[in-house]
C-alpha cells in the first residue's frame, strides 16, 4: 500500500521558493532599470532617493521591534550598512559604466566568492565543489571581459569589488547576529538608513551640487519599483543575509539569488 507521502509528494516549488524566486527577479531586473535612471540622475542622488524612501517603508519594522532588538539592529546595522553603501556605490558606478548584463553576471560571482569568504572570516573551509565552482565562474567572468589578452574596464571592474564585498557582508552579517540577533526587516532598515543617508552626506562634502530633481516619469518609476519591489520582498520572505547566520553550506535562497544574472541579461537592453 503507498504511504501518504508517496500518494502525495511535495510540490516541486513551495511558496517559499516563489517568493524567493521574486526577491531574484527583483534584484535581477535591479541592474537595468538602474542603469535606465542613471540616464536621468547623477549616481549619488539616485541611490539617496531609491535608499531614502526603502528606509521610510522599513521604518515601522524598525520601530516596532523590542527594546533589545531595535538595539541590535542598530548595533549591527551601522557597520553593515557602511559596507552596504560601498557596495551600492560600486554596483551603481559600475553598471553606469559597463552593460547592465554585464553587471549582473559579475555580480553573481558573489555566490562562489562566499564560501573562500567564510573560509577567511568564520574559519569554514570550502570544499572541492566550490573550487571547482569558484574556478567556472571566473573562467566565464574573463570571457565576458573579452578573454586574455582583453583589459577588465573600469565599470567591470567596480562590479567585481562589488561582488567580494557582498561575499564580505554576507560572512560578517553571519558572524554580528550570532553575537547580536535582530529582526531581519529591522537590520535591513538601517542598512538601508546608513546608504541613503550616506549618499547624501556624500554629495555635501564632494565639490559641486545636485542637480534639481528629474520630473521624467520613468525615473520616478524606476526609482518607485526599486524602493517599493524590494521593500515587499522584504516584508514577505526573511532578509535573506540574517538568513545566512547558520552554519553549513549556502542556503537554498542564496541558490535563487544566484539566478539573478539570467533575469538581468534578459530583461537589459544591450548599452
Amino acid at each position: 500500500m503507498p504511504s501518504a507521502s508517496a500518494a502525495h509528494p511535495p510540490p516541486l516549488f513551495s511558496l517559499p521558493d516563489v517568493l524567493m524566486l521574486l526577491v531574484a527577479l527583483v534584484w535581477g531586473t535591479s541592474y537595468g532599470v538602474s542603469k535606465q535612471a542613471l540616464a536621468y540622475y547623477p549616481v549619488l542622488g539616485f541611490l539617496a532617493v531609491r535608499f531614502v524612501c526603502t528606509f521610510l517603508l522599513l521604518l515601522p519594522a524598525l520601530w516596532v521591534a523590542r527594546p533589545v532588538e531595535r538595539r541590535n539592529a542598530i548595533g549591527a546595522g551601522l557597520p553593515l550598512g557602511g559596507l552596504l553603501l560601498a557596495i551600492m556605490l560600486c554596483e551603481t558606478f559600475g553598471v553606469a559604466h559597463t552593460k547592465a548584463a554585464n553587471a549582473a553576471f559579475l555580480i553573481s560571482l558573489c555566490i562562489v566568492l562566499t564560501p573562500f569568504a567564510e573560509w577567511w572570516l568564520l574559519q569554514r573551509k570550502p570544499g572541492g565543489t566550490a573550487l571547482v565552482c569558484a574556478s567556472v565562474s571566473l573562467l566565464g567572468a574573463a570571457l565576458l571581459g573579452g578573454g586574455p589578452g582583453a583589459r577588465l574596464g573600469f565599470g567591470n571592474a567596480l562590479m567585481l569589488a562589488a561582488a567580494v564585498l557582498r561575499a564580505v557582508i554576507v560572512c560578517l552579517t553571519s558572524r554580528m547576529m550570532w553575537k547580536r540577533p535582530a529582526p531581519a526587516l529591522a537590520l535591513t532598515a538601517v542598512q538601508t538608513g546608513v546608504v541613503g543617508f550616506g549618499c547624501l552626506a556624500l554629495v555635501l562634502v564632494m565639490p559641486g551640487t545636485l542637480p534639481p530633481l528629474p520630473t521624467a516619469p520613468p525615473f520616478w518609476i524606476a526609482a518607485a519599483y526599486l524602493a517599493l519591489g524590494c521593500a515587499g520582498c522584504f516584508s514577505r520572505v526573511p532578509c535573506p543575509r540574517p538568513a545566512e547566520t547558520r552554519p553549513g553550506p549556502i542556503p537554498r535562497g542564496a541558490r535563487w539569488r544566484g539566478r539573478l544574472p539570467a533575469k538581468c541579461a534578459a530583461s537589459a537592453r544591450p548599452a
